[in-house]
């Protein structure tokens, strides 16, 4: 298993990864299958450009992507997914490693996420990534290197 920041060079890969994650798990993001659907090719390249405030990582597998995260902003993890198939393989702390890695090798001082405050299962995974619960104002976790 490889993880990658991914460029424009991947752009199908990204899209393959979403929209599986979406179908798995639909209430887990912001967007919408049928939203995400309903790109096109530029869209795709374009969330990936060095324009984009968005950095993706994947994980792959025998070269087949199966687990993702966000880093939005220099700041901000989001849209972190594995595919269920290979979930409690450890691939989630690696993705969400990778991207303290990152943070912390460009100088960033934190990371935050927002989480639902009772979705306990998600909060102790994060904990045990090293986040910290802050409640206020909105249920952010915190990373701090």
């Amino acid at each position: 298993m490889d993880i990658i920041k991914i460029d424009q060079s991947h752009w199908e890969d990204l899209k393959t990864i979403r929209i599986e994650s979406l179908r798995d798990s639909p209430e887990a993001f912001g967007a919408t299958l049928d939203e995400v659907q309903g790109f096109d090719d530029d869209r795709w390249k374009s969330i990936l450009s060095n324009d984009s405030n968005l950095e993706f990582f994947l994980a792959y597998n025998n070269g087949q992507p199966i687990g993702m995260i966000a880093f939005v902003n220099a700041l901000t993890l989001a849209s972190m997914w594995v595919n269920p198939a290979h979930r409690m393989e450890g691939i989630g702390r690696k993705l969400v490693s990778t991207v303290q890695s990152h943070a912390s090798s460009m100088g960033h001082e934190k990371i935050v996420l927002k989480v639902e405050a009772e979705n306990a299962q998600v909060i102790s995974f994060y904990q045990k990534c090293g986040f910290e619960m802050v409640k206020e104002p909105n249920n952010e976790m915190v990373w701090q290197p």
